[in-house]
């Protein structure tokens, strides 16, 4: 086995021993069905495959066992503004003007999310449906 002072599980050439803990792997199955508190974890600022200008948020699912993630896509046009409003409102961002910002300062806020399973791609996955203020 070689030794190294990040990973004592690597074999050495010609060793076919593995030595893995899976313990803290999340679990990969969908969440089921109901309303999650959501942690902001990341924000990245990108293009939609059209070309429109895009938010990706990655949440943190609180409450739920394992290291659970959910991702969410804001594009950023006039026809789906309503989706990033109801985000904003629920954090409390007043939305009644023009909004501007630093968009990695959602980082770290909470929300509450109702979140459904659906198909894509001939596999159940979760969506999130509808953000909600944090308790």
């Amino acid at each position: 086995m070689v030794e190294d002072s990040n990973d004592e599980s690597l074999p050495s050439e010609g060793d076919p021993m593995l030595n893995l803990d899976f313990s803290s792997v999340p679990s990969r199955e969908p969440l089921e069905e109901g309303v999650y508190n959501l942690t902001i974890a990341k924000v990245e600022e990108t293009n939609s495959s059209t070309g429109n200008p895009m938010l990706k948020i990655e949440y943190d699912v609180n409450g739920v066992e394992g290291s659970r993630k959910l991702w969410d896509n804001y594009v950023l046009i006039d026809k789906c503004l309503w989706k990033i409003k109801e985000l904003f409102d629920a954090l409390g961002i007043d939305t009644s003007a023009i909004v501007e910002m630093d968009v990695t300062e959602l980082v770290g806020m909470q929300v509450n999310a109702k979140i459904i399973q659906e198909t894509y791609n001939g596999d159940v996955v979760n969506r999130v449906k509808k953000i909600y203020p944090a308790a």
